[in-house]
């Protein structure tokens, strides 16, 4: 018999010691595979989504923010599963594409067909990679992501029998103002996974954060993934980061990145 959602996120709770400050339960009826519990805000909760991770780690566990956000989450979750399917497999082709090379601007700008690969007017190279490669069960930083900061109680969601990256597919994320399509937001967080063993932290209805393991090691390779966190995410630059230097600058000693579609 297949093990429920709420099993698995409950069996995680028991195993990591934690006790959710409410049961349980399936929040979005068209995502059964999602079960969700809330633990306590502050800076403690990247400490208890590690500790949750641990012991469901086959299952993709990340944070939804407050009640309010998950509110906000069931209002625009209108697909069904067979649209997030798709998706998450465009999300392949996107991720794909990128591993051969492919700028991510043919793929963010210019709005190209998912179902049919065409030959990009250029290329980069991005492996920049420390020497060694983190391990998979690398801990989370410390950094709490200020969508997290500010809330009492958190969000913890468990989508059993996925990744991670497939939680923009799955919760509809994306294609709204300036935010790419959802198989965008999946091949781009798959691929940085490969190169900055970047994992999805928390994901709301206009935002998401991600933690990376690698950070970039020169000032080049900073200046390359700036402008790609630019074209991918034009609200990375503002008031306290006012040009794509002090982003490459804070990329190179930053543990999270963060990405805001207002």
């Amino acid at each position: 018999m297949t093990t429920s959602a709420i099993d698995i996120l409950e069996a995680a709770f028991l195993a990591a010691g934690i006790t959710p400050s409410s049961p349980i339960a399936l929040p979005f009826p068209a995502r059964p595979e999602l079960a969700l519990g809330y633990i306590e805000g502050g800076a403690g909760v990247l400490g208890v989504l590690e500790r949750l991770r641990a012991q469901a780690p086959e299952h993709a566990l990340v944070l939804l923010g407050s009640e309010h956000d998950v509110a906000r989450h069931a209002e625009v979750l209108e697909v069904g599963a067979s649209v997030a399917r798709l998706a998450i497999e465009q999300g392949r082709w996107v991720h794909a594409t990128l591993a051969r090379g492919v700028h991510p601007a043919d793929l963010i700008e210019h709005e190209v067909e998912l179902s049919a690969p065409t030959t990009p007017d250029h290329t980069t190279s991005l492996s920049m990679k420390m020497a060694e490669d983190a391990p998979a069960t690398a801990p989370l930083p410390h950094q709490l992501p200020p969508t997290l900061a500010m809330h009492e109680r958190v969000a913890c969601a468990l989508c059993a029998g996925h990744r991670r990256w497939h939680l923009p597919a799955l919760l509809d994320f994306g294609h709204r103002g300036a935010s790419p399509a959802p198989s965008v937001h999946v091949g781009l967080l798959r691929w940085w996974e490969d190169e900055w063993g970047a994992q999805l932290v928390s994901i709301t209805p206009d935002a998401l954060d991600v933690s990376v393991r690698r950070k970039p090691a020169t000032l080049r390779a900073a200046m390359e993934l700036a402008q790609i966190h630019h074209d991918y995410c034009p609200g990375v630059l503002h008031e306290s980061c006012p040009n794509l230097m002090v982003l490459a600058r804070a990329l190179m000693q930053q543990d999270i990145w963060s990405f805001r579609w207002p």
